[in-house]
């Protein structure tokens, strides 16, 4: 489902707000979105989540996630291209069983699809937002290689990440019910309650 572009601009500044009280950067930098438009088809790109993703640059802290780097436009536009090498180059076959399934976001895919646009990715986990059709467009899942499906979707949309990363920056709650943040020195850290 496309997320509410009121909803995601207050729960971003809100996190961009606690994010620069303790003394993080987040003064804008130039990018170059149109790496965006040349790799990935028109409705990807303009997908109201990958859209706000960029556009309001999203990916300045790298750390935001606790086990991932968030991803530029041409860091993104990098790591879709490798999953679709290491596939293409893959001797994996879907099964033909999996050929049933309905191609729609949040659902079975058997390879890397050029409609999941990386957010975040560190050692062959990648944060996608989904924008296949469907009523869970725009749903933000992990893909790992070979498969994806309804088990590999962690929120249910960019506004519902927002809003736990939120939480859990204020010390309120833990994120993906495993990791502290914490900021020292003006920078933001994650280690695993408990």
């Amino acid at each position: 489902m496309a997320d509410d572009t009121a909803a995601l601009t207050a729960s971003w500044d809100s996190i961009v707000d606690i994010l620069t009280r303790n003394g993080i950067d987040m003064t804008p930098t130039s990018s170059d979105d149109g790496v965006l438009r040349e790799w990935y088809d028109e409705s990807s790109a303009a997908d109201p989540a990958v859209r706000f993703w960029f556009a309001r640059q999203c990916w300045r802290c790298t750390t935001l996630f606790p086990s991932t780097a968030t991803l530029d436009p041409a860091r993104s536009v990098d790591i879709s291209r490798l999953w679709v090498q290491v596939e293409q180059g893959s001797d994996y076959e879907p099964e033909s069983s999996d050929a049933d399934q309905e191609d729609l976001a949040g659902g079975w895919a058997g390879t890397y699809d050029k409609r999941f646009v990386p957010i975040a990715d560190q050692d062959g986990v990648t944060v996608i937002v989904d924008t296949r059709p469907g009523p869970r467009q725009g749903c933000v899942s992990e893909y790992k290689g070979a498969f994806i499906d309804e088990t590999d979707v962690r929120w249910s949309s960019l506004a519902e990440l927002f809003t736990e990363l939120r939480t859990a920056l204020t010390g309120n709650e833990l994120f993906a019910d495993r990791y502290t943040a914490a900021f020292r020195d003006g920078h933001l850290t994650w280690s695993v309650a408990g």
